[in-house]
């Protein structure tokens, strides 16, 4: 009879932590059918990509002309991120929750390239904002167009390491520095409920300054089979 409430009971929390993260990242920034648009075709190849370099190479200066280091005071949204260690250098906006069909999602679609610019990374709607406590996640694209070489900025999210550092710019433009701590893979979805908790724990908020950057992995085209997480923790300037 134990045996069976444990087996329930893990069932429970499975489903739960499932849906949970289907609210967060169960259909998060991988949707590989809107990369089929004819449109998308026409110009893509035209489109400029920041450089990737090695994260191994220490280059982690940032140009940030105008922006000065910020204090626990501040609490504007991001404006924009740059991690010098894959060659971001992109826009953040503000991405809420939609209702698709009775199911919530992360509103993705804002993050799309367009004819005029390259994709953008969502701060997710109701996470914290730098220089507060609480655990700010960022989403972004993980797609690979093949020919056109057309890549999503969070594409190169997984070859960073521990040490490589992350600027967010608010929208008063002030610096925030951040230091990542941990890069971690996980399975989607989640085959049991340890994995669940693992990714609702990345999700979840924090008692501390922490930042999330999440996006797909295992392929580069849908369905993506995993979800890469980066922790980093702030780096006080001064």
């Amino acid at each position: 009879m134990a045996r069976k409430d444990s087996a329930g009971g893990e069932k429970q929390l499975l489903a739960a932590g499932s849906w949970l993260i289907t609210i967060g990242a169960g259909l998060l920034v991988c949707f590989g059918g809107a990369f089929v648009v004819g449109f998308f075709e026409t110009w893509a190849a035209q489109q400029s990509q920041a450089p990737v370099s090695n994260p191994a190479s220490g280059a982690e200066s940032a140009s940030l002309p105008g922006a000065s280091p910020g204090t626990l005071s501040q609490a504007a949204p991001p404006a924009r991120i740059v991690i010098p260690g894959i060659g971001v250098d992109r826009a953040v906006v503000t991405m809420g929750v939609v209702n698709r069909d009775g199911q919530l999602e992360w509103d993705t679609d804002s993050l799309f390239a367009t004819p005029s610019r390259p994709d953008l990374v969502g701060h997710l709607e109701g996470t914290a904002s730098p220089g507060r406590p609480g655990n700010i996640v960022l989403a972004g694209h993980n797609y690979n167009r093949g020919a056109f070489n057309w890549l999503g900025v969070f594409y190169s999210l997984g070859a960073l390491q521990p040490g490589n550092l992350v600027y967010l710019v608010d929208e008063n433009d002030v610096r925030f520095t951040y230091r990542v701590e941990q890069v971690d893979q996980l399975p989607w979805p989640a085959p049991t409920a340890d994995v669940a908790l693992a990714h609702i724990k990345r999700l979840g908020p924090s008692p501390d300054e922490r930042l999330t950057l999440v996006t797909c992995s295992g392929g580069t085209i849908a369905p993506f089979p995993a979800r890469v997480y980066v922790t980093a923790r702030r780096v006080l300037e001064p």
